[in-house]
């Protein structure tokens, strides 16, 4: 479980497990896809994935 901030509802919400919908793979982490308290789908990096696409991004 993590909190994230939902870019449609703007509450700092606690997700768990059972919201999440799919994790995949993606360079240095992962990314999990899940659904909001409010019914928006959203997606939440790990620390590393975002590290690595802000390095392939500079």
């Amino acid at each position: 479980m993590f909190v994230h901030r939902c870019s449609s509802c703007e509450k700092r919400q606690l997700i768990f497990d059972t919201q999440f919908s799919a994790v995949r793979a993606v360079e240095g982490g992962w990314v999990a896809t899940f659904t909001c308290w409010c019914g928006a789908t959203q997606e939440h990096a790990s620390e590393g994935a975002r590290a690595a696409a802000l390095t392939l991004a500079a």
